[in-house]
């Protein structure tokens, strides 16, 4: 009977120990499993200046000894107004004056347009031909560049932003870009519009309506 007894005292107490053990285990595991998942998401991820850098690196910039000037010349706008209209099916023609101030050949190669969309420029609404030049402009000399589009009739109406992409390398084989953007503005009169784009800065916020 004592041994009984005994039995009957130590088994729930053996029981009782057994789960704690259990349960720590069980805490121990999720814990270390926690611990795991946050790491994964520490080593995933890119913060700070990292995350800085790698998109400045895919950006092609302009060359400082390079100055462009673009003229639009159809329509032809009016002097002192920041802003014109574009019929859509009629064709649109600018003039880029190229301008290399410094000491190395440039070899500027493609020009090519598109309309954006006004909120979000990374979003295409309209591409147009990207035109072959491949023209070498020696150092303290400028060249003149032509580019014509028609706007679809389907888009006519609505405001769209326009990017003019400039293309062009040195002698030495860096890549450089010009990116012009036009953000849409309402308008109803025809106006002149001309402007030096420093060669520090490769994008250039301006505004027009097309309708």
């Amino acid at each position: 009977m004592k041994l009984i007894y005994i039995t009957l005292l130590v088994l729930p107490a053996a029981l009782l120990c057994f789960q704690n053990g259990n349960k720590i285990l069980a805490r121990a595991e999720e814990d270390e499993l926690d611990d795991v998942v946050d790491i994964e998401g520490e080593d995933n991820q890119v913060v700070g200046d990292d995350a800085l850098g790698d998109d400045d690196d895919s950006v092609v910039k302009s060359s400082q000894d390079v100055d462009t000037t673009i003229l639009f010349t159809k329509p032809i706008p009016m002097y002192g107004d920041v802003a014109f209209d574009l019929q859509a099916g009629f064709p649109v023609e600018f003039l880029v004056g190229f301008i290399n101030k410094g000491s190395e050949d440039y070899v500027v190669e493609t020009m090519e347009a598109s309309f954006r969309y006004p909120m979000d420029y990374t979003y295409y609404i309209q591409n147009f031909t990207a035109l072959p030049y491949f023209r070498e402009v020696k150092p303290k000399q400028e060249a003149t560049f032509a580019y014509s589009f028609i706007p679809n009739e389907a888009f006519a109406g609505r405001p769209f932003g326009l990017n003019v992409q400039l293309n062009y390398r040195d002698a030495s084989g860096n890549f450089y870009q010009l990116c012009t953007t036009r953000q849409s503005t309402s308008s109803k009169c025809r106006k002149v519009w001309t402007v030096k784009h420093s060669s520090c800065t490769c994008s250039s916020v301006l505004r027009w309506y097309w309708r």
